[in-house]
């Protein structure tokens, strides 16, 4: 092949290859033109997501604190006043001993945290309040109920 030939094709190839350069960046200039509104709205839209992740996260450490508080104080969450019938701590910790031992000889696990809640007038056992037992934890209610009566 001769030169001059080869130069006259690769000067058209190059021709052709710059029209498509041309025509590319247009539709790409096109496609990013129609982008520009979704991604502004992409963009709202994560804005939002982080916003309600923050305000999940933050109900989720309230309700944990919630818990923890109510751990601590020895009560469930809720109103915190004084039962109308105060039993004397002396009497409520025999009690708990008693509860304590009761259910260990039940073999029931995690009661190394047993107590009466004299404000929600409920047995707690291992954190859990009696209602999330098994029956025989919740019979100790039937106990308390019919020694009531």
């Amino acid at each position: 092949m001769d030169l001059g030939v080869q130069f006259g094709t690769l000067t058209d190839r190059q021709a052709t290859l710059r029209e498509d350069i041309v025509r590319t960046d247009v539709a790409i200039a096109s496609a990013q033109g129609q982008l520009a509104p979704m991604r502004a709205r992409m963009d709202e839209y994560l804005h939002a997501r982080s916003e309600i992740e923050r305000s999940l996260e933050l109900h989720d450490r309230i309700d944990e604190l919630e818990q923890r508080r109510s751990r601590l104080d020895g009560q469930a969450v809720g109103p915190s006043q004084p039962p109308a019938a105060y039993v004397p701590n002396r009497v409520l910790a025999s009690f708990d001993d008693a509860l304590r031992r009761t259910l260990e000889a039940w073999k029931v696990p995690s009661v190394e945290f047993a107590e009466y809640d004299q404000y929600a007038m409920d047995i707690r056992a291992g954190n859990r309040p009696l209602a999330s037992r098994g029956k025989g934890v919740r019979s100790v209610r039937l106990i308390r109920v019919r020694g009531e009566d």
